[in-house]
């Protein structure tokens, strides 16, 4: 799945993806041939049952080794992810294939550190600490339409996600005797502090976002209620009014008919006085 026209660069005031579709672009520029073809394998567009699927594929590559079940690690993370891409293709400017790609980005990075057991370890409980902080469906599917500041929020966040995982891949690629010396001399929780650092910094972005969306809703819903308690009070005002003109008009008209056949039977008496006796 090619990125080089799905991908191309448009303004980030106008497309809330920018940042996101930037980094999914860089991601397909460092793999290789084969992680190319497991990246494209992997892009297709997640529902909920795709996450229990790929945690059970990845226990099932990994039952054969050491120590304790992944899954549990992997799952919230890989859920809020899922959320995420259930509602990124109807961002302003979308491209369709974002969720798909975001997904295949995450797989690849997992299946590809899963080939490293001590190295997957690590990663994994890492996405664990991840996953328990990931802005969640609860939390923003319901203001994510009206919030354009939420939609960049959120993208910026999955964007530094793919970055994450683009490190996580080329990590995966040093050798054993560098993998050793890397842990020595530069750990793995300092290898990826950068990060943790930048995605805490937008997680309380999307929070920030999220407040502020919510107050405006409540404000909106609570100035529409008031409009539509000001609509029914002046409809049943028209409404009586309506009433009390019709009944005016109806006593009126009344009144005029009373008046008539009052003209009416003098009109009569009045011929009889003055015709001629005997005619």
């Amino acid at each position: 799945m090619a990125l080089v026209v799905s991908l191309r660069p448009k303004s980030h005031a106008a497309d809330p993806t920018a940042p996101l579709k930037q980094a999914l672009m860089s991601l397909e520029n460092i793999l290789t041939e084969e992680q190319k073809q497991q990246f494209q394998a992997s892009s297709t567009k997640p529902n909920a049952s795709s996450v229990l699927a790929f945690v059970a594929e990845i226990d099932e590559n990994n039952k054969g080794r050491a120590g304790r079940c992944v899954a549990p690690r992997l799952y919230t993370f890989l859920d809020a992810a899922q959320q995420f891409t259930g509602v990124v293709d109807t961002f302003v400017s979308s491209n369709p294939t974002i969720a798909a790609l975001v997904w295949g980005g995450v797989k690849t990075a997992v299946l590809t550190a899963s080939n490293i057991a001590s190295y997957f370890d690590k990663v994994t409980s890492m996405i664990m600490d991840i996953g328990q902080v990931c802005p969640t469906y609860q939390q923003f599917g319901q203001l994510y339409p009206g919030c354009i500041g939420l939609q960049h929020a959120l993208c910026e966040y999955y964007a530094v996600i793919i970055r994450l995982c683009i490190k996580i891949i080329e990590i995966s690629r040093r050798t054993a005797i560098l993998q050793t010396f890397s842990s020595i001399f530069n750990p793995f929780e300092a290898e990826f502090k950068a990060f943790h650092d930048e995605l805490d910094r937008t997680a309380k972005l999307v929070q920030s976002q999220i407040s502020l969306a919510s107050k405006q809703v409540a404000q909106e819903t609570a100035r529409l209620l008031e409009l539509e308690s000001k609509e029914n009070v002046e409809h049943r005002w028209l409404a009586l009014k309506f009433h009390k003109d019709a009944r005016k008009e109806h006593d009126e008209a009344h009144q005029w008919r009373i008046r008539r056949a009052k003209r009416e039977v003098e009109k009569m008496r009045s011929a009889i006085r003055t015709k001629p006796f005997g005619h």
